[in-house]
């Protein structure tokens, strides 16, 4: 069975008790994806408490086993991690509701006036739900987002802890390539994300055959796809010329200029509402970019219609991602005669 065969996810469940968490955390065997503002993880650990303080279950963690035996935490709601910082003094909580204390409460204080709480929440249980390490990691993938409900932004941060030593490194060195090629209007606002670069590869990879596909490797789902383009970058390494040269007078193109200055609105969709929208416009755009190049088209004129035609942006947001779906819409905008 081949890597991109193996179509089933492998789960084992675990459970841990707080204080064992807090002692593998300090010896940074927990990796979590991101980190909020101590106000908003304050908020966040006081109703953990109040939950444990009434018997309440605590949610189920779902995590990535790292090659180490380390777990990558899934989640982006900081529950986990909010009761760890909290533990280690990082903030005070307000746990009035509870006990009358006075303002807010450092854990220490906590241990000082509150025996019985404290134990509880030592001796809290957590399930963990862990991804085995040997499946593969697009599936990692495929589940965190069904569980987590991850927006774009998201998905990036945990793939770029997922894919440490896996092609990751590869891609950021392209990313800092491709902005210093970009001029300052593109980058303000930080209009160009990772995703969206990744994006842009994506496309630009199956535009140009680039990827290692097959008659059973055809169809395959979009984090597979991201999965290629992440891990086949190197490979790339002698032929990033063509695709920096595109690039470069992509963006040079007035019409290029307008996506990122106005963004493209259907009414019922945005840029900034949808970021995934704004990821595959951008992909589909440079390779039409070409196709009208090669075709003898003015490029300028072929975006245009593309970008503001509610048409081609419908289709486009309808477009499900899988190597199969990108074939078959970059072939029917080359035989379009309009573009």
């Amino acid at each position: 069975m081949s890597y991109y065969e193996q179509n089933t996810v492998a789960v084992y469940e675990r459970k841990f008790e707080l204080d064992f968490l807090c002692k593998i955390y300090q010896e940074g065997r927990l990796h979590f994806p991101h980190s909020e503002q101590l106000y908003d993880n304050s908020i966040t650990a006081a109703g953990l408490i109040r939950a444990i303080q009434i018997g309440i279950p605590m949610p189920v963690i779902y995590a990535s086993e790292l090659q180490n035996g380390d777990f990558l935490i899934l989640e982006f709601k900081n529950r986990l991690f909010s009761l760890l910082e909290y533990l280690y003094n990082s903030f005070p909580v307000n746990l009035e509701e509870i006990f009358p204390l006075p303002g807010y409460v450092f854990f220490s204080e906590l241990r000082q006036q509150n025996t019985w709480l404290t134990g509880m929440i030592l001796r809290t249980v957590f399930q963990f739900q862990i991804i085995d390490y040997h499946t593969p990691k697009y599936l990692h993938m495929e589940t965190g987002l069904f569980h987590e409900k991850w927006n774009p932004a998201q998905e990036q941060i945990v793939r770029n802890i997922l894919y440490t030593g896996h092609g990751i490194e590869d891609f950021h060195a392209v990313y800092s390539g491709i902005l210093q090629l970009t001029p300052i209007f593109f980058q303000s606002g930080n209009f160009l994300k990772e995703y969206d670069i990744l994006y842009i590869l994506l496309f630009w990879g199956i535009y140009c055959n680039k990827f290692p596909l097959n008659q059973q490797t055809s169809n395959l789902c979009e984090q597979q796809l991201l999965e290629i383009t992440t891990q086949n970058l190197y490979n790339w390494h002698y032929e990033w010329s063509d695709f920096i040269n595109i690039w470069s007078s992509f963006i040079s193109c007035p019409a290029a200029q307008f996506i990122c200055t106005t963004g493209i609105d259907l009414g019922y969709n945005s840029f900034t509402e949808n970021e995934k929208f704004k990821a595959k416009t951008l992909g589909l755009s440079l390779c039409l970019y070409d196709m009208a190049i090669k075709k003898r088209k003015e490029p300028s004129a072929s975006l245009r219609l593309f970008l503001n035609d509610n048409y081609y942006t419908a289709q486009v947001d309808a477009l499900r991602i899988s190597s199969d779906n990108i074939n078959s819409y970059l072939h029917s905008l080359w035989e379009d005669n309009r573009l």
